[in-house]
């Protein structure tokens, strides 16, 4: 679609990759180009967990 259906926000620096959680299909993960990672609930928007 031409307009975001949800938009996640919390990097500090450019989204670098993205994908979705091999396990659980409410999840999916965000590296930016700081190495930072975040999974982040697709239910909702919110970042679930970050790692540094």
């Amino acid at each position: 679609p031409s307009y975001s259906l949800r938009t996640f926000t919390g990097h500090s620096m450019s989204v670098m990759s993205l994908d979705f959680h091999p396990n659980r299909e409410d999840l999916i993960c965000s590296c930016d180009g700081d190495s930072e990672i975040r999974y982040w609930s697709i239910n909702n928007g919110s970042c679930a967990r970050v790692f540094r």
